[in-house]
């Protein structure tokens, strides 16, 4: 169950809503300088927005949206003994320089992952909105043209 703001209940009881995904890393350690220790969060997006009102002064956040595509979740049940199994997602980044910039600069494998469902429509977004995802960011496999960060 997701509890939600007025706000996000407005923009999303809309006949046309313009969803989006923001992907929180909590406890990204900084590898440069690693004797710094500086651990903080990264916020990923999906969408264009003023970043400013959206997200405020939260953690490092890449001001260009860089999330190109969610991976959709693969969940089963067992008839039998009605057990549900989450299966794995992932996130799919564009290969350019400011991404591999902030993968070389963070590591992000083993760290805490959440998923969450927003819109560029809400005047603001502190990290309360409803997480439909949490897990662990398992790896990251660059190919041509695009990023993969397996959860």
């Amino acid at each position: 169950m997701f509890t939600v703001t007025e706000e996000f209940k407005s923009v999303f009881d809309r006949a046309s809503v313009r969803a989006g995904v923001v992907a929180k890393i909590t406890g990204a350690k900084r590898l440069i300088f690693p004797g710094s220790g500086q651990v903080t969060d990264l916020y990923w997006r999906s969408y264009e927005a003023n970043v400013a009102s959206a997200i405020g002064q939260m953690g490092d956040f890449m001001f260009e949206p860089i999330i190109a595509n969610v991976s959709d979740l693969a969940t089963e049940m067992d008839p039998i003994e009605r057990n549900v199994t989450v299966g794995e997602t992932g996130i799919t980044l564009p290969n350019s320089d400011a991404v591999r910039d902030i993968l070389e600069t963070y590591d992000i494998i083993g760290r805490t992952i959440q998923l969450y469902l927003v819109s560029p429509d809400l005047s603001s977004w502190s990290g309360d909105g409803p997480a439909y995802w949490t897990g662990i960011v398992k790896d990251i496999i660059a190919t041509e043209g695009e990023i993969n960060v397996c959860l």
